[in-house]
């Protein structure tokens, strides 16, 4: 690489960031807003350039595939968009979860007793004396 080449691609990378930093509109829709009256401007000229109908066919040929190229790139960045809100919404989804089993799982906690503990002897008489009174002993 040239310093030249250096140069100009370091030249080119602050007017990218200096777009993205003061554009209200994203970079593709910015070029595509500059590029295509120049490109309807020079195929008007090269097609009215073009003798036979063969090079005027194969002229438009080629200028369909290029719009067809450029409306993929108008759609690419409003899908990009609407691919960040899916996961935004997916991730806000999975917080409102997480804090809800969270919660459920404290407040289940909160409400059962921990029957893994040892009982008291006073907890285990009440219980002896619950099952003679329901069994008719007592």
């Amino acid at each position: 690489m040239t310093p030249q080449t250096a140069s100009q691609i370091a030249e080119i990378n602050s007017d990218i960031a200096t777009l993205k930093t003061t554009a209200p509109d994203p970079l593709p829709e910015i070029l595509a807003g500059w590029y295509t009256p120049h490109y309807l401007l020079s195929a008007r000229d090269h097609l009215a350039a073009q003798a036979g109908a063969s090079d005027r066919f194969r002229l438009l040929n080629q200028m369909a595939g290029n719009v067809v190229a450029l409306q993929r790139g108008a759609y690419w960045s409003p899908r990009i968009q609407l691919d960040r809100e899916r996961v935004e919404l997916a991730r806000e989804k999975l917080r409102h979860t997480i804090a809800r089993d969270t919660a459920l799982a404290d407040h289940k906690a909160a409400a059962d007793p921990d029957l893994t503990r040892p009982l008291s002897d006073a907890a285990r008489q009440a219980i002896i004396s619950q099952v003679d009174t329901l069994l008719g002993i007592k």
